[in-house]
């Protein structure tokens, strides 16, 4: 649901009490917030032990700061720290009757918690950020016993995304506010855009590759991978999707519209930004600036539709969060289904995986080593997969190969819909056998270890989930460096027939005839 304060007086006539458990950054916000929007200060209650000078001021205007024997609270709004609830929560109590309302915006807190700890009428809240300035969007999940009200009940997943991205579901808004109808327009146009990027690239690869790839789209699409990604409503199928078709449209010399595809996936899921590395690495300066241009020309139409306030919310609020990883604080709360962490394809998730098991496990700082170790070799590995690889096929394998990758850099990766370029790139590795009759063998016994089983008992899962990921990034890191291997044993002269009958040391002069920005480059040599 949309929250935006639209005048003075929006907040003037609503009774009740409020009581807030917690003033800190978003606490706090909120709190300012209600107050500017018009609420009554006297009818707010605030329990903060460390309140901070801004909160003190607000008591001098009326809030009750700290009250003893205040009573039930209308609603009780829970904004502490959530590795903080369980110390807290006792004390909270006396503000909750059978008719409070008790809303909870911590991350990583069930349901089932907080109706043991608090009791009330619960409801889990996950606002955005620019929601700490008053602007933004809230998804909200009651408990049974509210749901049974007619709120009805919902998936809560935080926005992790860049302000850019909420352009989307402001369009969504223009049209509906109905969730169930955004809910299935945003699976069937991500389901389109898979399948027209899919079957896009036949045109693209070369015959065989071509051939093998379009008769194993069905299998990339029906694996539970794909679906699970757009039945959450996950972006990063479509993310892989668009930073794929663009740098296909970077090689056949459509840098506008490569340029525009990549900016919107960067802005979307981040890791995509490794391909700048590959064309920095090839001296693509062209495809590069269009590149800029386009995350520019997104964030342009942002601040228009949006307004400075959610970038400024990202920047000084999620971005801290993100790279302390706080923003993914709730893994690793006590009482989490070991089922997240074991599915959590994060390479900095391998010690809460050991932690499980009983095993010897890393610090968080030595972990912290270990994931900056991994983006460095994400990085060498992205400035091996040029342009001048033998064949497209390896060429779209290694850039799949780099995206996969740099997604499990992020400190969640859920195993359900990041693997989605892995399957990807093992439909295109499936035409490269050259008759090796176990080859296909292997590509479908590394799918279905990438894949991975349905859910399984606690350890049993731990050990088979990190068999999965060890595959996934073996398999990935080998694609890369057999792109390379592929481009170090073919020198640019050698004489090979091509498709249009010249050879592959007359093709250049034709490619740089008709791609002038080829000519900056030590060779641009063809594809098979």
């Amino acid at each position: 649901m949309s929250s935006s304060i639209t005048a003075a007086n929006s907040l003037t006539h609503l009774h009740g009490t409020i009581a807030l458990a917690g003033a800190g950054k978003m606490g706090g916000a909120m709190l300012t917030g209600w107050l500017a929007g018009g609420l009554d200060a006297s009818r707010v209650m605030v329990v903060e032990p460390h309140p901070s000078e801004e909160i003190n001021a607000l008591a001098a205007k009326g809030v009750r700061l700290n009250p003893k024997d205040a009573g039930t609270a209308d609603t009780l709004v829970l904004a502490v720290k959530p590795q903080m609830f369980r110390e807290a929560g006792p004390a909270l109590k006396p503000f909750v009757g059978p008719n409070t309302l008790v809303v909870s915006i911590m991350a990583g807190t069930n349901i089932a918690a907080l109706e043991q700890v608090c009791g009330g009428m619960v409801v889990r809240a996950m606002p955005n950020t620019p929601a700490a300035i008053g602007r933004g969007i809230t998804v909200a999940v009651p408990a049974r016993s509210v749901s049974e009200r007619g709120l009805g009940r919902w998936v809560v997943d935080p926005y992790l995304y860049p302000p850019q991205f909420l352009v989307l579901p402001r369009l969504a808004l223009a049209f509906t506010n109905s969730f169930d109808t955004i809910r299935t327009s945003w699976f069937v146009c991500q389901a389109l855009l898979f399948l027209v990027a899919a079957i896009g690239l036949t045109r693209w690869l070369g015959e065989r590759a071509a051939v093998v790839w379009l008769l194993l789209i069905p299998a990339v699409f029906a694996s539970p991978t794909s679906m699970l990604n757009m039945q959450f409503g996950q972006f990063h199928a479509a993310a892989v999707s668009m930073a794929a078709a663009a740098m296909v449209a970077f090689d056949i010399g459509w840098s506008a519209s490569g340029g525009a595809l990549l900016a919107f996936a960067i802005l979307s899921k981040i890791s995509p930004g490794i391909l700048l590395v590959t064309l920095a690495v090839e001296r693509r300066w062209r495809d590069m600036a269009w590149t800029f241009m386009g995350l520019a020309a997104c964030t342009a139409l942002g601040l228009l539709v949006l307004g400075a306030a959610p970038f400024s919310a990202f920047v000084t609020y999620e971005v801290p969060r993100l790279l302390s990883g706080e923003a993914f604080s709730f893994i690793d709360l006590p009482g989490q289904s070991t089922f997240i962490a074991s599915r959590n394809f994060a390479i900095t998730g391998i010690g809460a995986r050991l932690h499980l098991l009983g095993l010897p496990s890393p610090t968080r700082g030595q972990f912290a080593l270990v994931g900056w170790t991994f983006t460095a070799l994400v990085i060498w590995l992205a400035t091996r997969v040029q342009s001048e690889a033998h064949s497209r096929a390896s060429r779209l394998i290694g850039w799949l190969a780099l995206l996969n990758l740099a997604a499990l850099r992020a400190p969640s990766a859920p195993s359900a819909y990041v693997t989605v370029p892995a399957l990807w790139m093992l439909a295109l590795l499936a035409s490269q056998g050259r008759g090796r009759r176990w080859w296909p063998a292997l590509i479908a016994v590394a799918w279905v270890v990438i894949v991975g089983p349905p859910p399984l008992p606690d350890r049993i899962d731990l050990v088979v989930s990190g068999v999965s990921q060890a595959m996934t990034v073996a398999v990935c890191v080998w694609a890369v460096l057999r792109a390379s291997a592929d481009l170090k044993v073919r020198p640019t002269n050698e004489t090979v027939a091509t498709n249009d009958g010249l050879t592959a040391a007359e093709t250049p002069v034709r490619v740089r005839a008709q791609f002038p920005e080829c000519r900056d480059r030590k060779a641009c040599v063809p594809t098979m």
